[in-house]
């Protein structure tokens, strides 16, 4: 008999999967994807902020009565407050989505792939999906939010279409 007959992988089994060589340049390109898309992310945010900005202070600057500028001044303010509204609302969520949903999850699909060929583990399987998907969108209604913009890419040119007919 051979040394192979009695060795089983089981795709629970991630010692052996990560002992792979592959498997570390795979870890390597994930890692670096999701740093740079971090990067990515950051410097576009602080960019639509500093044109934010000063498309704010043109605003104000604009306004050359003092009842108009303070209308222009409160608008801006209320939109500035929902938005720091937003980020720490966003922020909480975040803290209950990492401690709380993705453990669950986690915790639902591998009860769900123990017994896989059951209607259990689809069930579990399926809820840990859902719980997922919907812990995600989350995170879009906040980003929507926090950028007040009924969408995230186009939104400026579908409130111009409404408006203007």
């Amino acid at each position: 008999m051979s040394a192979f007959a009695h060795t089983q992988v089981s795709l629970l089994d991630l010692g052996f999967f990560f002992s792979q060589p592959y498997t570390y340049y795979i870890v390597i390109a994930l890692i670096g994807v999701l740093a740079s898309l971090l990067v990515y992310l950051v410097l576009y945010g602080w960019s639509r902020g500093l044109v934010g900005v000063k498309e704010s202070i043109e605003e104000i600057e604009e306004a050359s009565s003092g009842a108009s500028r303070r209308s222009v001044e409160g608008e801006l303010g209320a939109r500035w407050a929902v938005r720091i509204v937003g980020l720490v609302l966003w922020a909480a969520y975040s803290v209950f989505f990492v401690n709380a949903l993705l453990p669950f999850c986690l915790l639902t699909t591998r009860q769900g792939v123990t017994v896989f060929n059951s209607a259990e583990g689809w069930m579990l399987e399926l809820l840990g999906f859902i719980v997922l998907w919907l812990g995600v969108h989350q995170h879009v209604v906040f980003a929507r939010l926090v950028h007040l913009r009924p969408r995230l890419f186009g939104g400026e040119l579908v409130i111009e279409s409404t408006l203007q007919g």
